[in-house]
């Protein structure tokens, strides 16, 4: 019997080759954004499961605010709660510190910078689970002189040596020995450790402690440096532990400053870290609204992808009642029937799924670079794909199955036939199908207009011929001087400054009070930047009141911007005082002019209240604790080569550490930074322009066959209308305007769902550009357009056939 339903299925994919194509082709176009989609999904929900007790360990946060009053999820917490949660808490078994830092490793007195060098406790090895080839986990950072590699940095540093027993020097003054190797972690996992190193007194924060004169660190509660990872015990409860968190702080960090503001700690679940934590995760970090739009797409284009079946099948049905009703008569039962449609249906999906494996296997090196993950089709992933495609097969062959259960033989041979629009869908789904194009459609241009607003609008100086050099090493101040001067020399040169940050990255803060109040009642908080008095003529900002910064002043003078001002509630700012809190003293500052407003972070950031000064002390600061400062040198537009050579020598003659890579253009860093700033806003750009252009896709290949058959079907009409006198253009303006009318509803129905979704989403923006009604319409032109081309070759054909040839047997 299923040799029979094979066959029947055969012949009828013969029979019917193009509707048969367009379903295996449209059914295979949407399986792939779907499989990828999946894929990346079942990837992120992975993330940290390589963990044995993933279902019991958790991290301590703190859930806290910013300076500037944003909410913040701050996993650094006091050094001494993880061995205080351990003897005070029965619910937990385990408690460990970790940390994840950079520096230098040397071996045989070769040098390797490395990111991932991460510190923890002993019992860090009993919560995580590693894979180790050599050495005992159990005891291997009791040793605090101890080093465990992960195997690929093992052969980096080592090659085809045995690494076990090996020196090497971290820091440049801590020695270790190698007394254990483990396979590299898993990448989906929340911290990267290709080094790991016990904590203890000597190194790392720990060892910053000690060195500042902290006696028992063990009881530094007023320091925050490492995170607190906790095993949770069997059976038991974490509400229990959420109600301890407080009476715990009470009893030991309150008492180290009574006005510390009261923390709100609770107990993150492993599983929250990667999809729900907002900072101190892994870079390339998704949100679940990511996903959560992935899953929403796939599920659109699987809709669509339906919607075309279910048209296709009860259009060509028609042509199948006279078959149906025989085998009714004949004696078939409905259940024999059932197993014929879904084998049909079964087969269609099963081409399908090879078709899509072949698509997806060529595409899947693109979208790892595009999602930035290793994602490969594992067994089981291959597993629930299959099980969701024969899950879609048998729902989309229930629906020819009910309209063949409902086909009355007697009344078929009475001549009482099915009529096309009985056994067509409505053109409700029709509609459907575009209402959503259309939207995906608008969200891509909406989103891209964003894009463009931000990354073309004016930031209030100039970015054109400056570049700009990041210094490195300790310049004083008379060794800066002579450098600026010695650039100038260039006729090419036309100006030099100095900073601690480019225009566009000044990110430090600072609170502050005004005479009179009192720090700990009040508060403002303020962005500010060291600069040089070459500094705003350089990028011609524009001083609206007082005056910039003279060589004369010294580091008590300031500008403020506009919001500043207002922040403060100051009519006339000039000469008023300013109070950092600096090194534990507080540091009056002179306003000696304001400067006109500009963007000094990226444009998802409201301008704050900001403070420039020219303060060599911090100038110096800048240099000796972050090494680098940023030097900005305006050129001319002509022989711009030359002059970037003598800047580089000039350069590579006071600063040993410069490389040619430390000098670039200001305008193309820019470009790079908004690339960056900017990743969310361009991924969803992607996110949206791909899938509104697979939906689009698959609705015109639905459209194309739905008018193939109705085409075919009107054929007769067509050709008493070309024998009437109708023309090409009007018979092939029939069809068109039926289309175009449920476009036109599409457009309708999908304007509101659009304007709010876009609304909602650019509500975020505190700079935003607004929603046109020329945007829809260009969102709907394009819908259109692509529509009328997918249909003019078909429509045309049928418009231009001989009446005589489909109406010689009339």
């Amino acid at each position: 019997m299923l040799r029979n339903y094979i066959l029947i299925t055969l012949r009828n994919l013969r029979r019917y080759k193009l509707y048969s194509f367009i379903n295996i082709l449209g059914f295979s176009i949407a399986l792939v954004p779907v499989m990828l989609s999946l894929l990346y999904v079942a990837y992120e929900f992975s993330c940290d499961r390589h963990n044995e007790n993933f279902h019991r360990i958790y991290r301590v946060v703190d859930d806290t605010e910013d300076f500037f009053g944003s909410k913040i999820i701050n996993p650094v917490l006091p050094n001494p709660l993880a061995k205080a949660m351990k003897n005070e808490f029965p619910e937990v078994e385990l408690t460990a510190r970790m940390s994840v830092e950079r520096g230098w490793i040397t071996i045989n007195k070769k040098r390797f910078s490395e990111e991932n060098i991460l510190m923890a406790d002993p019992d860090f090895l009993k919560i995580f689970t590693f894979n180790f080839l050599h050495g005992n986990p159990a005891t291997i950072l009791n040793d605090p002189h101890s080093v465990c590699l992960s195997e690929s940095t093992a052969r980096k540093y080592f090659g085809n040596q045995n690494p076990m027993g090996m020196s090497l020097l971290y820091a440049n003054k801590y020695e270790f020995t190698v007394k254990g190797i483990y396979k590299d972690m898993p990448e989906n996992s929340h911290f990267t450790a290709d080094i790991l190193i016990p904590i203890s007194e000597s190194t790392g924060n720990y060892g910053m402690l000690v060195e500042s004169g902290i006696t028992d660190p063990d009881q530094a509660w007023g320091s925050s440096m490492y995170q607190t990872y906790f095993l949770l015990k069997e059976n038991a409860n974490i509400d229990d532990v959420e109600k301890k968190y407080q009476p715990l702080l009470k009893r030991h960090h309150r008492e180290v400053n009574s006005n510390l503001q009261p923390s709100k700690y609770f107990s993150q679940p492993l599983g929250d870290i990667h999809l729900k934590s907002d900072i101190y995760s892994r870079p390339g970090k998704r949100s679940l609204d990511q996903i959560y739009l992935y899953l929403t797409m796939a599920l659109i284009i699987l809709l669509i992808a339906s919607i075309n079946y279910v048209n296709l099948t009860s259009a060509r049905f028609s042509q199948r009642v006279k078959e149906v009703s025989i085998r009714k008569i004949i004696g078939a039962e409905r259940k024999q029937l059932l197993r014929q449609l879904l084998t049909e249906t079964f087969i269609l999906s099963m081409v399908s799924l090879g078709i899509t494996l072949s698509l997806v296997a060529l595409l899947l090196p693109y979208f790892k670079i595009f999602v930035g993950r290793d994602i490969h089709l594992t067994t089981n992933m291959f597993t629930g794909i299959l099980g969701l495609v024969i899950l879609i097969s048998i729902l989309a062959g229930l629906y020819p199955a009910s309209l063949a259960f409902s086909i009355s033989p007697l009344a078929f041979f009475r001549g009482k036939g099915i009529s096309l629009k009985k056994t067509q869908s409505g053109n409700i789904l029709i509609i459907v199908q575009f209402v959503f194009t259309i939207v995906l459609v608008y969200c891509a241009i909406s989103v891209k207009n964003q894009i463009n607003y931000m990354t073309e609008k004016d930031p209030g100086y100039r970015k054109e011929n400056i570049v700009v050099v990041m210094l490195g090493g300790d310049f004083t101040a008379g060794k800066l001087a002579a450098l600026k001067n010695e650039i100038k020399k260039n006729p090419g040169v036309l100006s030099v400054s100095f900073a601690d940050c480019r225009p566009d990255q000044i990110g430090s803060a600072s609170k502050l009070t005004l005479p009179g109040e009192n720090l700990l009642e009040k508060n403002h908080v303020i962005r500010y930047g060291a600069i040089d008095n070459d500094f705003i003529d350089l990028y011609e900002m524009k001083v609206i009141k007082g005056r910039k910064l003279i060589p004369s002043d010294g580091k008590d003078k300031i500008i403020v911007n506009e919001t500043a001002v207002r922040a403060l509630g100051w009519k006339d700012p000039i000469g008023k005082i300013i109070i950092f809190p600096e090194r534990g003293r507080q540091i009056g500052k002179y306003v000696v002019g304001v400067i006109k407003d500009f963007h000094f972070q990226e444009l998802n950031n409201r301008i704050e209240p900001l403070a420039l000064c020219s303060d060599s002390t911090e100038m110096k600061f800048a240099f000796t604790r972050r090494h680098m400062g940023r030097l900005s040198i305006k050129i001319r537009s002509g022989n711009i080569p030359e002059t970037l050579r003598y800047v580089q020598s000039v350069l590579k003659t006071f600063d040993p550490w410069y490389r040619n890579r430390n000098l670039s253009f200001l305008e193309e860093e820019s470009d790079k930074s908004n690339k960056n700033y900017y990743k969310t806003e361009f991924r969803l750009l992607y996110i949206f322009s791909v899938f509104s252009a697979f939906t689009l896709l698959i609705s015109c290949l639905g459209l194309f066959g739905l008018v193939s058959f109705t085409t075919e079907v009107r054929s007769k009409e067509v050709g008493i209308r070309k024998v009437l006198g109708a023309s090409v253009l009007q018979v092939s303006g029939l069809f068109i305007k039926e289309v175009l009318k449920l476009i036109l509803i599409s457009a309708m129905i999908s304007a509101p769902v659009a304007y709010i979704i876009m609304n909602i989403w650019l509500s975020d923006f505190p700079y935003r550009t607004g929603q046109s009604p020329w945007t829809f319409a260009a969102a709907t032109g394009i819908v259109m357009a692509v529509a009328i081309l997918s249909l003019a070759f078909q429509v045309l054909k049928s418009a231009m056939k001989n009446p005589v040839n489909t109406l010689k047997y009339e």
